[in-house]
C-alpha cells in the first residue's frame, strides 16, 4: 500500500508538468471568462442598477411616508412614484438572476472532469475501477 498518490514523485522529478498544466488552464480559464464576459458584463450592470434604484426607493419611500405624514392627507403620488421605482428594481433584478448558457464554462468544467478521472485511476493501485 503506496502511502503517496503516484503523481508526488512525478512532481518531485518534473516541477515543469505542473507548470505547463496550469498555464494551460490559465489560458482556458482567460479563453471561456472572455467569451462569457459580455453576459457577465451585463449582469454587473445589471446588479449595480438594482442596488442604486434599491437606495432611489428607500429614499422615496421614506419621503413618501413623512410627506404623508407630515400633511395628514393620502395621495396615490406617493404610491406610485417608489413603486415604479420598486418594479424598476425588480426588473433589474430579474436580468442580473438570469443564468449563463449552458455552454458556458463547458470546456473548463470537462477539462477538471477529465484530470479528476485521470488522478483517480492513477491513484487506484489495482484498477479496481
Amino acid at each position: 500500500m503506496a502511502l503517496l498518490h503516484p503523481i508526488f514523485p512525478l512532481l518531485i522529478r518534473r516541477p515543469d508538468l505542473i507548470v505547463d498544466h496550469l498555464g494551460g488552464y490559465l489560458a482556458l480559464v482567460r479563453q471561456e471568462t472572455s467569451d462569457a464576459g459580455g453576459a457577465l458584463l451585463w449582469r454587473g450592470v445589471a446588479l449595480a442598477l438594482a442596488v442604486f434604484l434599491s437606495a432611489m426607493f428607500l429614499g422615496l419611500a421614506g419621503g413618501a411616508v413623512m410627506l404623508g405624514v407630515m400633511f395628514d392627507r393620502f395621495s396615490w403620488v406617493l404610491i406610485l412614484v417608489p413603486g415604479f421605482v420598486l418594479a424598476l428594481v425588480l426588473l433589474a433584478l430579474l436580468f442580473a438572476r438570469r443564468p449563463l448558457s449552458k455552454k458556458a464554462f463547458a470546456e473548463l468544467q470537462a477539462q477538471l472532469a477529465a484530470d479528476g478521472e485521470l488522478l483517480r485511476a492513477a491513484g487506484d493501485p489495482d484498477g479496481e475501477r
